[in-house]
């Protein structure tokens, strides 16, 4: 297998547009608010693997390539949404209320 370490003009593109997506939303519209949970989670990661934000980039490149190339538009994207889907989604008219953490019981051993 010989591997392409040099990205074409629209692969440069594609990685910026997937980008600008992440952060601004499809054409402006707001995205749903950050998990506080799954951020912590998916940072530290990324501290532990540097190398990991351009797998998941690229990964999500090419799994974008690949529903384009089959054509599938919103309309017709599949009915069960993962969480990884829900990233894009644009934010819904209705906000779910904040989740409440509460601290554990604590009982002290006698």
């Amino acid at each position: 297998m010989v591997w392409e370490l040099h990205l074409t003009r629209a692969e440069q593109k594609s990685i910026t547009q997937l980008i600008e997506r992440a952060i601004n939303g499809v054409d402006g519209t707001k995205l749903q608010p950050m998990d506080i949970e799954a951020d912590a989670i998916i940072r530290a990661l990324f501290v532990r693997n540097p190398e990991a934000a351009y797998r998941v980039t690229m990964l999500a490149v090419g799994l974008a390539g690949e529903l384009e190339a089959q054509g599938l538009q919103k309309a017709e994207a599949p009915a069960r949404k993962t969480w990884l889907c829900r990233l894009f989604k644009p934010l819904s008219a209705t906000i779910p209320a904040p989740r409440q953490i509460t601290a554990p019981d604590i009982h002290p051993s006698a």
